[in-house]
C-alpha cells in the first residue's frame, strides 16, 4: 500500500513535541520506544510499515528546559 520514495533532504528524525514543563511525559516516552527496541518490536514495526529497520536513529534527546 506504501513505498519509501526516494530521499529528498538529508538525514532526520521523527519526534514527539513535549511541552517543557512535563519532564514525565518525556521520560515516559522514551523508556516505551527503548523499550520497544531492547524487545525488537521497533524494528519489526519498522520493517512492517517501512520495509527496512532504521537501527541508527538517536537512542534519546535531552531537551534545554
Amino acid at each position: 500500500m506504501f513505498e519509501v520514495g526516494q530521499a529528498v533532504s538529508g538525514p532526520s528524525f521523527p519526534a514527539w513535541a513535549v511541552a517543557k514543563d512535563s519532564k514525565e511525559l518525556l521520560e515516559f516516552l522514551n523508556g516505551f520506544i527503548a523499550k520497544q527496541k531492547e524487545t525488537g518490536r521497533f524494528a519489526e514495526l519498522q520493517k512492517k510499515w517501512f520495509g527496512e529497520a532504521f537501527p541508527n536513529l538517536p537512542v534519546t534527546f535531552e531537551p534545554e528546559f
